[in-house]
C-alpha cells in the first residue's frame, strides 16, 4: 500500500475545489511542495469567498433599489392615503351639514304640515258656516211675503 503524502491530497483538493467552483486557482503542476499546496488551497477559497461576496453585493445592491423604489411607493401611497383622507372629511362634514338642514327641512315639513291641517279644518268650518249662510240667504233673499207663508 503505498504512502500518500500531504502534498498529493491537497493537489487533489485543489484540484477537486477548482472544479466544483469554477474557479482558476493554481496549476496543480505548480504545486511542488507543501506549503505551496496549502497556499494554492487558501487562495481557491479566498476567491470562493471573493466570487460569493461580490455576488451578495450586487443582490445587497439590487435589494437596496427595490428598498428605495418601494419607499418612494409608500410615500407616493401615504400621500394618496393623507388626500383620500381629507376628501373623507370633508365628505363627513358636508354629510353632517346635509343631515342637518334635512333635519330643519322634515321640521318645517311637519309645521307645514300642521298649518295644512289647521287650514283645513278652517276650512270645513267655513264651508258648512257658507252652507247655512246660503241657505239663509236664499230665504232672506226671497220676499217677505213668501217667507211669511212658506212658499
Amino acid at each position: 500500500m503505498s504512502k500518500v503524502s500531504e502534498r498529493d491530497v491537497l493537489r487533489k483538493v485543489c484540484t477537486r475545489i477548482a472544479e466544483i467552483g469554477g474557479l482558476k486557482g493554481i496549476s496543480s503542476r505548480n504545486l511542488n511542495n507543501i506549503e505551496t499546496a496549502r497556499k494554492g488551497v487558501k487562495e481557491l477559497l479566498d476567491e470562493y469567498a471573493d466570487r460569493k461576496y461580490d455576488s451578495l453585493k450586487k443582490e445587497v445592491r439590487v435589494m437596496y433599489k427595490e428598498n428605495t423604489e418601494l419607499k418612494a411607493k409608500i410615500h407616493d401611497l401615504e400621500a394618496i392615503i393623507l388626500d383620500k383622507n381629507a376628501i373623507i372629511s370633508e365628505m363627513t362634514i358636508e354629510n353632517s351639514e346635509l343631515r342637518d338642514k334635512n333635519i330643519k327641512l322634515h321640521d318645517k315639513n311637519l309645521e307645514a304640515n300642521e298649518d295644512i291641517a289647521y287650514y283645513k279644518k278652517t276650512l270645513e268650518v267655513m264651508n258648512k258656516e257658507i252652507k247655512v249662510l246660503t241657505e239663509e240667504n236664499k230665504f232672506l233673499s226671497k220676499p217677505w211675503y213668501a217667507r211669511l207663508f212658506s212658499l
